[in-house]
């Protein structure tokens, strides 16, 4: 978090003023990565995420891998269109989904999923 903020400040002081233009070129260098943090009793199994406005879910970002309980994983939600608000959805070993919505993954550094 410590490090999004510096860049905002930077560009700030540095004189740019926060117009539609400025803020475009801001989503740009934005660090887009979060970590997402299984500090559940069951493994991840699939993982997925979408900006807000894409409408489907796309696929598995974890391909063939896994998070197992307790471990963590950092993905660069960068999409190339320079959206910052994203929904994910993890699927566990029970096959019990989990749906986060809005995340804003240029400010937040992670998604931690908790047993319901």
């Amino acid at each position: 978090m410590y490090h999004k903020l510096l860049v905002l400040f930077l560009l700030w002081v540095c004189g740019w003023g926060f117009s539609a233009a400025a803020m475009a070129e801001i989503t740009e260098v934005l660090d887009r990565r979060v970590a997402i943090k299984n500090m559940s009793s069951q493994t991840i199994t699939r993982l997925y995420a979408s900006n807000v406005d894409k409408g489907s879910w796309g696929r598995n970002i974890l391909g063939q891998g896994i998070i197992g309980p307790h471990q963590y994983r950092i993905f660069n939600f960068d999409d190339g269109w320079g959206y910052c608000m994203f929904d994910f959805k993890a699927i566990v070993s029970s096959g019990q989904m989990i749906i986060r919505e809005r995340v804003n993954v240029c400010t937040a550094e992670v998604w931690t999923i908790y047993d319901e």
